[in-house]
């Protein structure tokens, strides 16, 4: 019995989009942020912990100094994180 399971690339994640309805991977989410509408599971605390799961990541992978470097990052248009 295989019991791995990739959660970078397979879907488990439900997104609502502007095509409609979708699972996707960790990578496949923060790449397509900007066609996400909203993360939509059946229970509001799934969707709310997905969301801050997502957001811890990100500050993970890409750590901010401080208030001066968030400026920065959301004055100019896109993303120094790559995935």
């Amino acid at each position: 019995m295989d019991t791995a399971y990739d959660l970078l690339r397979g879907d488990w994640i439900p997104c609502v989009t502007n095509n409609g309805v979708a699972c996707r991977g960790i990578l496949d989410t923060l790449k397509g942020a900007s066609t996400i509408r909203e993360i939509a599971s059946a229970s509001p605390l799934v969707s709310f912990g997905l969301y801050r799961f997502l957001l811890a990541l990100i500050q993970w992978c890409a750590p901010v100094a401080d208030t001066r470097e968030w400026r920065a990052l959301w004055a100019k248009d896109g993303s120094r994180i790559t995935f």
